[in-house]
């Protein structure tokens, strides 16, 4: 690979001057240019040669590239132009920024405001929403692809730009082109592309993806604002990786009794392992990002109803049917006094204002005496029976005893329907609602007695539901300890065979670290070949890709066991670097 400073003065594409180098990752360099024709500056990122050499990359390359291009949208980098020069140099044109990333305002500026922190991830969602209508999944949304540059009209306000749209998905190329064709099989199906600890669990897994990988990364984001820190930490990128799959993150609270409880609930909702319990849009989690700051209408339901039964606070009461909600003035959050309303203290002491018509005061009181007449008529009028009589005896159909429901004493099953002392009923036919320690009510005189009844009697406790999963069954009694790693075939070009040979057997030991926790993440023995495709510099560095369709978790673990190490420079035969190819034989 020719060397950053190399490129510095170089015109790229007729148009394109490299003034200076700004940073570098997996898939290239980046550059700041000018045009030359334009007052203009523009980031240029140039791939590295031994990925734009493959055909496959190139088709997949200038096939996202268009995609990203078509991407207009404000909080979105805007890709410019794309293309390959006569030597190979493929690159990609984007737009300039004069920023920070948003982990560098992380740390330097760390812990944000509620309205802050909905605010960039409002305009990171906006950005992201449009690019799943065009079919274009990030994979790899991280604080780090996030910039914050400045508002033209507002310095004050974070003006947010999402970066590498659609490139994301591409660094997964391989090498070289095996002779064989063995390596032809290296394809995006299967890997494991992304950064470990935002990556969804589907996508730790290997598994096809869809937008909602990319609200399980903005779910962690959102987490790392709220908390200062990532979810699932470990000593090693694959501890991580089956942290992501098999473990549920603390609750941000627990990390910071501080957080806005609504904030907590987004973000624990957008990373749930299963995809279809997640946010299934950037819009809807939008919204409620919005609603939990009171800045939209209410949130979904799914994020609101945590508990079955009603809210009830000094400062925000809430009532079951929306027409009996007190009514609030626009400078104060105390229900207004009416004049005609009724004020109810509830069992935990909160008083809560219903409002009634002043028209509907006097057919109140008239109503209540007509059914204080007619219950003592009913009571006193009616000729005595004896006990058995008595217990069979129904009331009038307009006197049918009331049944208690789940709301007289939330959260009480409802009584059934039955007789005066069956239902205990008080002679004037108001029920007598049991406390809790009451004995329960029977009726043991009847032929088919009812249960035993008690009102504060909790629910019968049932176990609770597993989490489902998408991973393969697991093999009862399975274990991975055994497992090992055993190299098998070795091609080589423009290098000694033995300084490869010798080089892969000193990394069997993390080969094999990483093949057993593959296994563990998939919970069953699965076996077969493996191959690691080597590109070699002229100093020696290795780069490498492995092929493991069938273990997704295995591969990246393993291609970052071999990622920098070195063979000896003496040992390469070429000036332009070399290649090597070793195949495994994975044992369960």
């Amino acid at each position: 690979m020719a060397e950053a400073a190399t490129l510095l003065g170089r015109m790229v594409a007729r148009r394109y001057v490299i003034e200076a180098h700004i940073g570098g990752g997996a898939m290239g360099e980046v550059y700041r240019a000018r045009h030359v024709d334009l007052p203009i500056e523009i980031a240029l990122k140039i791939m590295r040669p031994t990925i734009a050499q493959d055909e496959l990359f190139q088709k997949r390359f200038y096939r996202e590239a268009k995609a990203a291009s078509r991407l207009e949208h404000p909080n979105s980098v805007r890709v410019i132009d794309y293309g390959r020069e006569d030597d190979g140099l493929v690159y990609l044109a984007m737009e300039f920024l004069r920023g920070r990333d948003l982990l560098t305002v992380l740390k330097e500026e760390w812990p944000f405001t509620d309205a802050r922190i909905v605010d960039i991830l409002a305009q990171t969602l906006s950005a992201v929403g449009v690019a799943h209508a065009l079919g274009i999944v990030h994979r790899d949304l991280k604080p780090e692809n996030i910039m914050i540059v400045p508002d033209e009209d507002d310095e004050r306000r974070d003006h947010v730009k999402v970066c590498d749209f659609g490139i994301a998905k591409l660094n997964d190329p391989r090498a070289f082109d095996s002779k064989d064709g063995q390596g032809k099989a290296l394809t995006t199906s299967g890997a494991l592309i992304g950064t470990p600890e935002y990556m969804s669990p589907e996508q730790a897994r290997g598994d096809p993806l869809d937008a909602r990988s990319d609200l399980y990364a903005i779910g962690v984001i959102l987490y790392q604002l709220l908390t200062g820190t990532v979810p699932f930490t470990a000593e090693n990128t694959l501890g991580v990786v089956i942290k992501q799959v098999t473990e549920e993150p603390l609750p941000p609270s627990a990390l910071r009794a501080s957080v806005n409880p609504l904030l907590e609930q987004v973000c624990l909702r957008a990373m749930r392992k299963k995809v279809d319990d997640r946010y299934q849009t950037a819009k809807e989690m939008r919204n409620d990002l919005r609603a939990a700051i009171g800045a939209r209408a209410p949130m979904s339901s799914s994020i609101e109803a945590t508990s079955s039964a009603p809210r009830i606070s000094d400062s925000a009461p809430t009532l079951a049917d929306p027409s009996l909600r007190p009514r609030f003035s626009a400078t104060s959050d105390r229900p207004v006094d009416l004049g005609g309303d009724t004020r109810k203290d509830t069992s935990d002491g909160t008083e809560i204002v219903l409002p009634v018509h002043s028209s509907g005061k006097i057919v109140g009181i008239v109503l209540g005496v007509l059914a204080i007449a007619a219950v003592i008529a009913f009571v006193f009028v009616r000729p005595k029976s004896s006990g058995a009589e008595e217990a069979t005896t129904k009331a009038p159909a307009s006197m049918e005893p009331v049944t208690p429901t789940e709301t007289t004493i939330p959260p009480a099953p409802p009584l059934p329907t039955a007789t005066n002392k069956q239902a205990g009923l008080a002679p004037t036919g108001r029920a007598l609602v049991t406390r809790p320690g009451a004995p329960p009510v029977t009726a043991s005189s009847e032929p088919h007695p009812l249960p035993s009844v008690t009102a504060a009697a909790p629910p019968t406790t049932a176990a609770a539901p597993q989490p489902t999963s998408t991973m393969p069954a697991p093999v009862a009694s399975y274990s991975p300890i055994g497992a090992f790693v055993a190299l098998d075939s070795l091609t080589t070009e423009r290098v000694q065979q033995d300084a490869v040979r010798r080089k892969m057997a000193e990394l069997v030991p993390k080969l094999t670290e990483c093949y057993r926790n593959a296994l563990l993440i998939v919970g069953a023995p699965v076996g077969g070949s493996a191959g690691i495709h080597l590109s070699i510099d002229t100093s020696g560095r290795m780069q490498a890709v492995v092929t493991a369709n069938q273990l997704p978790p295995f591969q990246r673990c393993a291609a970052q066991a071999v990622q920098g190490h070195t063979v000896p420079a003496s040992a390469i035969d070429g000036a332009g670097g070399a290649t090597a190819e070793q195949w495994l034989k994975l044992h369960p």
